[in-house]
């Protein structure tokens, strides 16, 4: 597994201390796919306009259309006609979509060219940015394209992170809460302790994290890294659905798998109790809501599940349940099985 450097900065780097760090002589190499939206960041305008080739994208799963990828392609050539394939690279600023759009881009461009990402939302750059996975949609299916491509480097820039929504900072606790779970210890104690979490001065503990079980399984060979799942079975469906922030729809995954897992006895009714009391702390009231009078059609339901990449032939899939912080259980269920959990739990009818 290639290893990807990590950069802490306060703010955006000079145009020659970024050339500097990806050691290029200048930046004829480099197409930066970006967010349209960061334009509105007085600073990023500045600096973006530093750079020779540029590419605005509109943020969003219709930039993860497999359908619009080759238009993308066509533009982006046009662009960079003099592509150097062992020198040129891709610098990704963005939120998810964006780097999983570039990621992918670089895996397959040229038979794959260098990526880097400068995430700008908490929810890349705690989780999406590294890890190395890459996807396109198809229809509004998640993910169903991919490949495994680290990124050379990743720069987190605070003054960036910092300038996002509160939604976008909601939206990111899904996957932080999901880490804290699976990793217990100081993540886990820390979040049940704080409502307000300083999201800069954790991310080195949540990427060191995930990248443990990512080390152990870095292309999902043996099982492991399906643990960092957890959540986003239905996680995943409520977003296809129903076009929620992944965040906020993994943060419901988290909920379904929780209560299962209390259901099935995999987990007692204290730490279930305390658990479930984090999770509804970070839920807001109208994704709570929301969630209480889902009733999602049985036969949306099944067709969205039976596209989970993780479902065998038979029909099982891995769903990781929780036994505590810090102990996560991964166990092959029937489709019927979770489907006949989703009616139980009153969000499928």
């Amino acid at each position: 597994m290639k290893k990807t450097s990590l950069y802490f900065l306060d703010n955006l780097p000079s145009k020659k201390d970024f050339l500097q760090q990806l050691l290029l002589p200048d930046d004829d190499q480099l197409l930066f796919v970006f967010d349209h939206k960061l334009l509105k960041l007085p600073r990023f305008k500045i600096w973006i306009t530093r750079f020779t080739h540029r590419y605005s994208v509109h943020a969003g799963e219709q930039l993860k259309s497999l359908d619009a990828f080759p238009v993308h392609v066509h533009k982006i050539l046009k662009k960079c006609p003099q592509m150097n394939t062992k020198a040129f690279k891709i610098v990704s600023v963005g939120g998810g979509s964006v780097g999983d759009f570039s990621g992918f881009l670089a895996s397959v461009l040229k038979r794959g060219v260098g990526l880097v990402h400068i995430p700008t939302t908490w929810l890349s750059a705690m989780d999406s940015a590294h890890g190395g996975k890459t996807a396109l949609n198809v229809g509004h299916f998640k993910n169903q394209i991919g490949s495994f491509y680290n990124a050379d480097k990743v720069f987190l820039i605070a003054s960036i992170l910092k300038k996002q929504p509160p939604a976008l900072e909601r939206s990111a606790k899904g996957e932080l809460i999901k880490i804290a779970i699976i990793h217990g210890a100081g993540i886990f104690r820390y979040v049940q302790q704080n409502q307000q979490l300083d999201m800069v001065s954790m991310l080195p503990s949540l990427i060191k994290a995930k990248m443990k079980i990512v080390r152990e399984d870095p292309l999902e060979k043996n099982g492991h890294r399906q643990i960092l799942n957890l959540g986003h079975t239905v996680g995943h469906i409520i977003e296809g659905e129903y076009a929620k922030p992944h965040g906020e729809s993994v943060m419901l995954g988290l909920l379904f798998s929780l209560r299962w897992s209390y259901q099935l006895k995999y987990i007692n009714k204290d730490k279930f109790e305390a658990m479930e009391r984090l999770i509804l702390n970070h839920l807001s009231v109208a994704n709570f809501k929301f969630y209480q009078k889902l009733l999602m059609p049985k036969k949306i339901f099944l067709k969205a599940l039976l596209q989970d990449k993780k479902l065998t032939k038979l029909n099982k899939l891995s769903f990781i349940f929780i036994k505590s912080a810090g102990d996560i259980k991964r166990v092959k269920v029937h489709a019927k099985a979770l489907m006949n959990e989703a009616i139980r739990q009153g969000i499928v009818k």
